[in-house]
């Protein structure tokens, strides 16, 4: 599937937290998406489906720091994983970051989250940590981030 790739600023808050609650069960809101991309340091993109319509399927947001940035959230919706959207997402963005003088990526993501592990390990990203009890589950429960890292730049 084709998607084209947009940076987005400040202007899109409202339309990161509707994709946002289509794709996660404790959603942010508008006014928390409002609070990251007014950051210099953020970097946001959405990926708009294919056809004439070109809907926003999904998004990624990345916050940077000299050498290092992580991605703080990324989400596709429902219909249109497996689809190769986060993939592109994420090449994208490491793209923008390596232009900014990103060498290292960093994330964190649910141990349950089977297809997104997945997606991360063939996009290069390994594993590097885990934060116990970092998830709060819809039942009440806790869940395990496993933390993630991925170079930009080969290793000189």
């Amino acid at each position: 599937m084709n998607s084209a790739i947009i940076r987005i600023g400040s202007e899109a808050a409202a339309l990161l937290a509707t994709l946002h609650s289509a794709c996660f069960d404790r959603p942010w809101s508008e006014a928390d998406f409002a609070v990251l991309l007014a950051l210099p340091t953020v970097e946001a993109f959405i990926a708009c489906g294919p056809g004439p319509a070109q809907e926003p399927v999904g998004f990624l947001l990345a916050q940077s720091a000299a050498e290092q940035a992580e991605i703080v959230t990324m989400g596709v919706l429902p219909a249109y994983r497996r689809a190769g959207i986060g993939r592109v997402l994420l090449a994208d963005a490491g793209v923008a970051l390596a232009a900014r003088g990103v060498l290292e990526i960093f994330l964190e993501v649910n141990e349950a989250n089977r297809a997104a592990r997945q997606l991360y390990r063939s996009a290069g990203f390994s594993a590097v940590g885990r934060r116990v009890g970092y998830y709060e589950t819809t039942a009440g429960g806790r869940a395990d981030a496993i933390c993630l890292h991925r170079r930009l730049v080969a290793d000189a």
